[in-house]
């Protein structure tokens, strides 16, 4: 397993903290299920973090989290920040949670975030409920998978899809 630095891991707790309430507050589940988007607030390590998510599609749910958000933040949480994100707050990141064919954190290097507060948040261990923070390798996904996924969008079973012969269990 490699060591993150202290950004990496900063932008990681952020993410798996914010899933984890996400789970626990029952606004996101881990199946294959649509999701309808919702704001929330919790405490990280005595910082206080608003947080979004929402359907991304493919399976996907996005979130968006800012920690010791400004009004600005609070505001616009549903917005990916890039630019100018002192004026959103004390640190920034966006990702996704995969679900469809392996249920895994999927980020990249977006994370903004003072000194300070970047190494409190480094500092902590963030422990995901039931999802990876690194993608398995896999060649392809689970055709079971991938159906019990259809099935629970359109009712289908994936009996209506065209999943490739040659793919079939």
């Amino acid at each position: 397993m490699n060591k993150l630095n202290p950004r990496a891991k900063s932008r990681q707790n952020l993410l798996v903290a914010a899933l984890n309430v996400a789970i626990e507050r029952k606004l996101i589940a881990l199946e294959c299920e649509l999701v309808t988007k919702a704001t929330f607030e919790f405490a990280l390590a005595g910082l206080p973090i608003i947080a979004y998510v929402n359907d991304a599609g493919f399976d996907e749910v996005a979130v968006n989290v800012i920690c010791c958000p400004t009004p600005r933040g609070r505001e616009t949480i549903f917005c990916s920040v890039f630019y100018e994100w002192r004026k959103f707050g004390e640190a920034s990141t966006f990702g996704w949670l995969e679900r469809r064919s392996r249920k895994y954190l999927q980020s990249g290097v977006n994370y903004h975030g003072t000194k300070e507060t970047t190494a409190a948040l480094a500092a902590l261990t963030v422990k995901p409920l039931g999802f990876g923070t690194q993608p398995i390798k896999a060649d392809m996904i689970s055709i079971s998978n991938l159906r019990t996924c259809l099935d629970r969008r359109d009712g289908s079973g994936g009996r209506q899809h065209d999943i490739p012969s040659h793919l079939a269990v």
